[in-house]
C-alpha cells in the first residue's frame, strides 16, 4: 500500500518530536550518572560506552563505573557474553609514585587471577578516540568484529 504525504509529513513531524524527548532523556541521564564519576576522562568513556550501547540497541549491556571487586574498585565493568574491567589511566589525575603503581600492579593481578580481562587506556586517547574506544570495548564483550557496531545515528561506522 501506497504511504501518502500527508502520512510522511506526520511520520517526519512525529519522529523529530520522539527524537527530541529522547534527546533530553539521554542527556538527563548522562549528566546525572556522570556526577557520580571521578575524572573527566572516566565521564568521557561513560558516555561514549552509553552512545554506543545505545546506537546498537543492548539492552542488557551492562556498564558498570566505579564498580567494586574485593578490595579493589575499578573504572569500569562491562559485560555481555564476556565481562571486561576497564581503566582509564591519566597523568593528570594519577600521580604516578611509586605506592601507586605498586598498587595497580597488585590490583591488576588480583582482577586477573578472579579470571577478569583488563583494558587499559590513557585519557589522551580517551579524549581523542572515546568512541573507536567504546566499539571497540563493546565488541570484545558482544564477541564481534568492531564492523557489527555503528557509532553514529545514521549507522557509519
Amino acid at each position: 500500500m501506497e504511504i501518502v504525504n500527508e502520512v510522511k509529513g506526520l511520520i517526519d513531524s512525529v519522529s523529530v518530536e520522539v527524537g527530541l524527548s529522547r534527546e533530553w532523556e539521554m542527556r538527563y541521564e548522562l549528566l546525572e550518572k556522570c556526577s557520580l564519576i571521578g575524572s573527566p576522562i572516566e565521564q568521557m568513556l561513560y558516555c561514549a560506552l552509553k552512545t554506543i550501547k545505545e546506537l546498537n540497541y543492548l539492552e542488557d549491556l551492562k556498564v558498570v563505573p566505579q564498580y567494586k571487586i574485593g578490595q579493589y574498585r575499578v573504572d569500569f565493568l562491562v559485560a555481555k557474553k564476556k565481562v571486561v574491567i576497564i581503566e582509564c589511566d591519566s597523568q593528570q589525575f594519577h600521580e604516578r609514585t611509586e605506592p601507586e603503581r605498586r598498587y595497580e600492579k597488585a590490583r591488576d593481578r588480583f582482577l586477573q587471577v578472579e579470571g577478569y580481562k583488563i583494558f587499559h587506556y590513557t585519557g589522551a586517547s580517551i579524549k581523542n578516540n572515546s568512541l573507536d574506544i567504546a566499539k571497540e570495548i563493546i565488541a570484545y564483550v558482544l564477541d564481534c568484529d568492531e564492523r557489527c557496531l555503528c557509532k553514529s545515528a545514521d549507522g557509519i561506522n
